[in-house]
């Protein structure tokens, strides 16, 4: 880009009142809440037109990044700073008492979890923000639509309301959430996955005017495997291009290492440190390569998603402290060299704790995403052979039993329970933790839930045995008609009795409603009933059951047998819950 383009590109942000640049400026500016007085609106202009002075002699085109891109990220960085200087007392540990003096709060680790089960990293602002995207104009409103579409529900409507500039408070309020549920859905929204589809969204190419994915040629080989050298960088575009897959439906998900385990391997790969291969497995899929994560899927997310500031290296690190050579640079941005024509550098030291991707120095962000990962692999794999290479590099390292259970059901009804896992009332109705979200319980209280449903007779307390039977005995239809009585739970479920349906007894709710369900269709009846006086269906029958059992029917005896002693037996052997079934059967039928 000539001067003369810089200069025209300038005025072209400066005109009208700086009506362009206001434009970009705005919605941070609200977003942030840092708008307090006509004072604080003009500063920040006036910093935002600074910003794009040095915007316009910095940018280097040949990066392939925009420069509205460029511009936006780094007014941002200058808001972000602005309103640090400005708040520098709300970033310290302590606060004012009512007597004027100062208090000290306790500080807390990041890696601990809280009494709701959550982390306290993950209450914190991830520095990735779905309203940057969409200010810096990098995709059509039709490709927003498209992302928020793949939201749904309430965290779909929690994006729009932030993105129109509610506040948090205000947005639990016209949500009628609770602040750990606005916490619990934003941290769903902000995941490795929504990143990844964010930023693929305007990483597609066109071709002959129609919008593709780069996708790899096909591959023919008699090879069972080969090794291969991926640098992070590669790996990074590879996920926004999907050329290679870490959603594999027998693989757990992603985020399962604590803040400090992510803040070390970053540490680890700034210093140069040897780790572990990497492994993929190549399956052809109508007639085209799909690559499969095997191993390695959290290094690899983790990396994505650090080098999208989609996290803070943690302070409880091994080494923070990480050596390079800066390099000098002068006015115009040139490599300063010296009398023998060698770059002018000087030896330093930088401590990356707390630090997102962002703001480390240039030569450690280049050397992060030129670190290079070892990978092996494996060529011409069917569904079968997947399966047991995830087993065998996931046998001996922090797999939970659920994440390993479920990778013997087999890949077809893996994806079904996957799919019901997502569904609504499990990531925002039920009971259910954000860590259980992530670490395979909501798939176990589905497998569960079916067995329980269909096949109680065969009830085992292990889980891999039970994705076992439910792959040799079950059927997709079983999962299908699990998922419809889960919507239609849904659509009439409250508040009052949600909180029923968590990790350790959804099952048996669920499996007692679908046997009930069941019962009435053998009777040739059509599941209707009275409640106060009116007409209503079963599913909203059978929660004033469960209302009624919350508050007292609990303690109702059926055939001698009490609901307080039965459940004193948190174990899930086969005659424990063959015995709780039977009671809750008894006791529904004698409350009908």
């Amino acid at each position: 880009m000539t001067e003369l383009q810089k200069e025209q590109m300038i005025i072209s942000y400066c005109e009208n009142g700086m009506k362009r640049l206001k434009e970009l400026c705005n919605p941070l500016i609200y977003r942030k809440g840092i708008h307090q007085t006509d004072v604080d609106y003009d500063d920040l202009c006036s910093l935002a037109m600074e910003v794009l002075l040095e915007s316009a002699k910095r940018f280097d085109e040949s990066k392939g990044c925009q420069f509205q891109t460029f511009l936006v990220g780094n007014i941002n960085k200058s808001f972000y700073d602005w309103t640090r200087d400005r708040r520098r007392f709300k970033r310290c540990n302590a606060r004012r008492g009512e007597d004027g003096r100062l208090e000290f709060i306790p500080d807390c680790s990041m890696d601990e979890p809280g009494d709701d089960g959550t982390y306290v990293y993950e209450k914190i602002d991830s520095g990735f923000r779905v309203e940057d995207e969409v200010v810096a104009g990098l995709f059509s409103d039709e490709r927003v639509e498209t992302f928020l579409k793949g939201l749904g529900g309430t965290k779909r409507r929690l994006v729009e309301l932030l993105m129109d500039g509610y506040s948090p408070g205000e947005v639990r309020t016209r949500l009628g959430i609770s602040e750990g549920k606005y916490r619990q859905l934003f941290y769903q929204i902000k995941s490795f996955d929504n990143i990844r589809t964010l930023r693929g969204l305007f990483r597609t190419r066109k071709m002959n005017g129609e919008e593709i994915m780069e996708m790899g040629t096909e591959i023919k080989s008699a090879e069972k495997s080969k090794q291969m050298q991926y640098s992070i960088a590669s790996i990074n575009k590879k996920i926004e291009n999907r050329t290679i897959r870490f959603d594999h439906p027998l693989q757990r998900k992603t985020d399962q290492w604590s803040p400090a385990m992510k803040g070390n391997l970053v540490s680890d790969i700034l210093q140069g440190n040897p780790l572990p291969e990497i492994v993929f497995a190549e399956q052809i899929v109508n007639g085209m390569p799909v690559i499969w994560d095997l191993d390695g899927k959290q290094r690899c997310t983790i990396c994505y998603s650090f080098a999208n500031d989609g996290f803070k290296v943690s302070r409880n690190i091994r080494r923070r402290y990480i050596s390079y050579y800066q390099q000098f640079r002068d006015k115009r941005g040139k490599l300063m060299l010296d009398e023998e024509g060698f770059p002018v550098r000087e030896a330093r030291e930088f401590d990356i704790a707390n630090k997102y991707f962002s703001q480390l120095p240039e030569e450690l962000r280049d050397r992060f995403l030129e670190y290079t990962f070892k990978c092996d692999q494996y060529l011409n794999c069917d569904s079968d052979e997947i399966a047991y290479h995830i087993i065998r590099y996931n046998e001996g390292k922090a797999m939970s039993a659920p994440q390993k259970g479920i990778t013997r059901i087999g890949e077809e009804f893996a994806v079904l329970v996957k799919h019901i896992a997502e569904m609504k009332f499990f990531q925002e109705k039920g009971n259910y933790t954000v860590a259980e979200a992530r670490n395979g319980t909501l798939e176990r209280v589905v497998v569960e839930s079916v067995m329980a449903w269909k096949y109680l007779d065969a009830w085992n307390k292990k889980q891999d045995a039970i994705c076992q039977y439910l792959k040799e005995h079950a059927s997709a239809g079983d999962f299908e008609a699990f998922e419809t009585m889960v919507a239609r739970l849904d659509k009439v479920m409250t508040e009052d009795v949600a909180d029923m349906f968590d990790s350790k007894n959804s099952f048996l709710w669920f499996g007692l409603l679908g046997r009930f369900l069941q019962k009435e269709g053998k009777c040739g009846t059509r599941a209707r009933f009275s409640q106060s006086g009116r007409t209503c269906g079963a599913e909203e029958w059978f929660l004033s059951f469960m209302r009624a059992f919350k508050e007292s029917l609990h303690e109702r005896e059926v055939e001698g047998r009490n609901w307080v002693v039965l459940n004193e037996k948190a174990t899930k052997d086969k005659k424990s819950v063959m015995d709780k079934m039977g009671y809750l059967e008894g006791l529904l039928e004698d409350w009908g």
